[in-house]
């Protein structure tokens, strides 16, 4: 509930955005107090969920968006997490590997971080009308969930995607997570130990990302369809309703 919370509250503060300006809007709005405020009102819905519909700690994000959209807040009359449009065809499922995060990598796993959440941004951008220039991906490898905020790529005048044309700029790639992390540099909200980590690429990103979701390595002798089990990974990619 604390990373669609998150999600929503990104995606809703970024969506004015300009491609020309989006450097400094994302510096503006992903602060220590955009944290503080999605933290506590990502709580807030965790309880709330909590208390109407029992345990809610292992539900998916699926169960938890279903859940929510039958009860409203009080706050604006609007149901928990109305905001959030789950793309078609999610979640989608991954192997995590441990190959160097690039554009090659696509061809070596075409189911890993690096080319999930690339096709994320592509299909954005050739399906999204009118919904900002992010897409948010919420990814989950139990017991770890965390936050990422895609650039969506420009589109060229036939309206497909171009990944040439996206605005690569300094803090174009974010992850966000709830939980601290010792080993990522970041600003860090003391309250709740949670930091946003910015990112010039998507290889840096997937970078970071590898080390929360690092490979489990099993030996020779485990059977391939477990060690892909152990390594399985789930993306819920999310726009605003256009």
């Amino acid at each position: 509930a604390i990373a669609l919370t998150m999600a929503q509250h990104a995606l809703k503060s970024l969506r004015g955005a300009s491609s020309s300006s989006t450097s400094s809007v994302v510096g503006n709005v992903i602060t220590t107090e955009f944290l503080e405020t999605s933290i506590t009102e990502g709580i807030r819905n965790y309880s709330i969920l909590k208390t109407r519909k029992g345990s809610v700690e292992h539900s998916s994000a699926e169960e938890i968006l279903v859940q929510a959209g039958n009860m409203n807040d009080k706050n604006n009359n609007n149901s928990l997490l109305s905001h959030l449009k789950l793309f078609e065809n999610s979640p989608r499922q991954g192997i995590l590997d441990s190959h160097p995060p690039s554009i090659e990598s696509m061809n070596i796993n075409p189911v890993g971080l690096y080319s999930l959440l690339y096709h994320c941004q592509e299909d954005a951008s050739r399906s999204c009308t009118g919904c900002g220039n992010f897409v948010a991906a919420v990814i989950t490898k139990p017991p770890e969930t965390v936050l990422v905020l895609l650039p969506i790529f420009a589109t060229n005048i036939s309206g497909s995607g171009d990944s040439s044309g996206y605005n690569n700029d300094s803090q174009s790639y974010i992850l966000l997570d709830s939980h601290p992390r010792p080993n990522q540099h970041a600003p860090h909200n003391p309250q709740h130990g949670s930091y946003a980590l910015f990112h010039s690429d998507l290889s840096g990103l997937v970078g970071s990302l590898k080390e929360i979701f690092p490979v489990t390595e099993l030996g020779p002798d485990v059977p391939e369809m477990m060690g892909m089990m152990y390594n399985s990974f789930d993306v819920y990619p999310f726009v605003l309703p256009g």
